[in-house]
């Protein structure tokens, strides 16, 4: 198990399971999710066991898997960035059940948490560029959200 997986179930189960409704629980019960990010390279894998989120150490093959930078999924979260619109783009990469990716992507664009939401786009405004991409003038001062 990594720390990052720790990091995240602790995160889900004390902010997020209580909104979650019973479905995503039932369809997930036991079945691996994992988000792979790129730049920085990192991997969180979790199972759902009863009614909480549980790390586990990544598998070949999870049931559902996204794949994004971490700039773009901490956009998604902020609802800066549109999941769809990433997908079709080819910068969200879903593996696996379709149907269940849909139902979590549906559920979480229902819950509100404004909290959550303007602590995220806080941290968005920190850079998460590649090596050698260039920022505009208006970046460097931080006037642009990324």
């Amino acid at each position: 198990m990594r720390i990052a997986s720790l990091a995240l179930t602790t995160v889900l189960n004390v902010f997020l399971r209580k909104k979650l409704p019973a479905e995503i629980f039932e369809r997930l019960q036991g079945r691996e999710v994992s988000f792979d990010v790129k730049q920085p390279s990192l991997r969180v894998s979790f199972r759902i066991e009863k009614d909480h989120f549980v790390p586990v150490r990544p598998t070949a093959h999870p049931y559902l898997r996204f794949r994004a930078s971490a700039r773009d999924f901490a956009r998604i979260a902020a609802r800066e960035e549109d999941a769809d619109t990433l997908f079709f783009n080819r910068r969200l990469v879903v593996e696996g059940d379709t149907e269940a990716a849909l139902l979590v992507k549906n559920t979480l664009d229902a819950i509100e948490a404004p909290r959550a939401r303007a602590l995220l786009r806080k941290i968005g405004t920190v850079p998460f560029f590649r090596k050698g991409e260039q920022r505009s003038a208006k970046e460097k001062k931080g006037t642009v959200p990324y």
